[in-house]
Order: C-alpha cells, then structure tokens, then sequence
C-alpha cells in the first residue's frame, strides 16, 4: 500500500481491496466558522474531495502547516466504502427538518 503515500486519495473511487478501515484528514476554518477539508490542490474548491492520509502522524504533519488544521479521522465501511463521518440525524434533528419544511411548504403557497 505505500504506492497510495504522498498522494491525494479518491477514496470513492478505491478497489475493494484498496479499501481502509481508517484513514485521517485535516480540516481548516477558512473564515469564521467555515470550515473546509485540505485537498491537495492548490488553489482548492469547497467540492474537491479531501486529501486522506494513512495515518495520523502524517495528517498531524500536514495540520501543523495550518494555522487552524485539525486532524479528524474517516471511518471507511469496506463493504460499502463509504464514511461515518457524516452520521446519522438525530430525532430531534429529524423532526427539526420535517418542521422546516413545512414551514417552507406553507410559505411558498402563500406567495402564489
């Protein structure tokens, strides 16, 4: 696997048994409260997948360029390849959503 070192990772794109079960990323708040996951590319988009490293060390080297870099960790399903880290919507988050909504739904009938 050290062929994937030093490089960007398209996770979405990895073969099955090039899947991990963790690899790690650095986050940085751009502007106040806008956060954004490094990409490699420079200059990077909001949109560019994040650059994924194999381990922490490496990603805490790449977060101690930043001012602001935070390390986080991905959690890769092998089966699926997808990650944990946008995780599931609480109850009480659910029923926010549906509440808005509605709210939205209500609102553009009355304005035609």
């Amino acid at each position: 696997m050290n062929f994937l070192k030093d490089k960007v990772i398209d996770w979405y794109n990895l073969t099955l048994e090039d899947r991990f079960d963790k690899m790690y990323s650095v986050q940085i708040e751009i502007d106040t409260g806008e956060y954004a996951y490094i990409s490699g590319k420079n200059p990077f988009s909001l949109s560019d997948n994040p650059m994924l490293f194999l381990n922490e060390e490496e990603a805490q080297e790449e977060a101690n360029n930043w001012y602001t870099g935070v390390v986080h960790e991905w959690h890769i399903d092998r089966k699926k390849g997808i990650s944990t880290e946008i995780r599931p919507m609480t109850n009480e988050e659910r029923q926010r959503a549906k509440e808005k909504e509605q709210q939205n739904d209500s609102s553009s009938e009355q304005q035609e």
